[in-house]
């Protein structure tokens, strides 16, 4: 009787706006037909219902836009109201369900948010996709009441989110020192400097060794990755020299241990690329080599990192790129650090 009672309030509700315009009558019918299915749609978005039970918000929002197209097209009002109390079922249901996902797979949700802030998605795609289906698979179980194995794909994705995060926080702090020592084993560097090459290996074992035991706590694994990355570097810069010596291409004329080193580059690349393009130049070209006086000494005498660094500075006084016979580098104790 009530049922019947409704319908015809919408029966004349609709015959009182026929005459009111077409427009002005679809906005009324719409906030008639609308407002308990579209305050159950608010509620089911309010707790994530979209993501948490899929199966049944799929299903609100199919016979929610059918409703809306047949209001749009004028069809039989009957229709759109069952259309649109349909979706209200559903999305009631969805809000129940996605109710239940927030607790029962709350610790997966959890791993699944530290792995997002982590970068996972970005940084560890394929682990993080694994996570994301049996995540999915977690739900679709849970919505169909089958908690056992919604607990089954729970923990199998709990355990891939923490390791995409891992990962990820690994990519962030340590791939530039891997990447580093890899550029190295490429040049060989452990045939001229080995000693340094081991320190930064060493370094990067030491942070991935913190990263495990604590992810979080990100400080102790940052600095020895800056670490590992100065010694690579200078175990780069080191082979570099070691060959030049050993090609005759740089010669050590004067070395005063601890205070003073002199070398003598024939052949600077870079004098030699500034000659080719520009011509003679006013002042000195040799900068990397320039660097890599200081920082040779800054290795061998600066004492340990970061203290050690620019405790020795270099200056060009010969080059070639202004025609002199050949580039000179005189490196002595820095009297201005940059870090002082």
């Amino acid at each position: 009787m009530a049922s019947a009672l409704k319908f015809m309030k919408s029966l004349l509700l609709v015959a009182i706006l026929s005459a009111a315009g077409s427009a002005v009558a679809q906005d009324e019918l719409r906030r008639t037909f609308f407002k308990d299915v579209d305050a159950a749609l608010e509620a089911a978005n309010a707790v994530d219902a979209r993501l948490l039970a899929p199966r049944s918000y799929s299903d609100g929002m199919e016979a929610y836009e059918a409703a809306e197209e047949a209001l749009e097209r004028g069809r039989n009002i009957e229709y759109v109201r069952r259309r649109a109390g349909e979706a209200e079922v559903h999305f009631e249901t969805a809000r129940t369900a996605a109710e239940l996902a927030k607790t029962a797979l709350a610790q997966v949700m959890k791993s699944r948010q530290d792995a997002a802030n982590a970068k996972a998605p970005e940084l560890a795609r394929e682990v993080w996709d694994k996570a994301q289906r049996e995540f999915g698979n977690a739900i679709r179980y849970l919505e169909r009441g089958d908690l056992k194995t919604a607990k089954r794909n729970d923990i199998e994705a709990t355990s891939l989110y923490r390791d995409a995060e891992l990962i990820a926080i690994k990519a962030q702090y340590l791939s530039e020192t891997r990447r580093l020592l890899a550029d190295a084993d490429r040049a060989r560097v452990g045939r001229y400097a080995p000693i340094t090459l081991g320190k930064a290996q060493q370094l990067l074992a030491d942070a991935e060794r913190e990263l495990n035991e604590n992810r979080y706590d990100t400080d102790l694994p940052r600095n020895l990755a800056r670490q590992a990355n100065y010694e690579a570097k200078h175990a780069i810069y080191l082979s570099e020299v070691v060959r030049d010596v050993r090609d005759k291409d740089l010669t050590v004329e004067e070395l005063v241990p601890g205070e003073k080193l002199v070398i003598r580059a024939n052949d600077s690349y870079e004098a030699r690329g500034y000659l080719e393009q520009y011509g003679f130049a006013k002042s000195e070209k040799c900068y990397m080599l320039r660097g890599v006086a200081g920082a040779f000494m800054d290795l061998i005498y600066g004492g340990a990192y970061p203290e050690g660094r620019y405790v020795f500075s270099a200056a060009e006084t010969f080059c070639r790129a202004k025609g002199d016979a050949y580039c000179e580098f005189i490196a002595r104790k820095s009297s201005h650090r940059p870090d002082a």
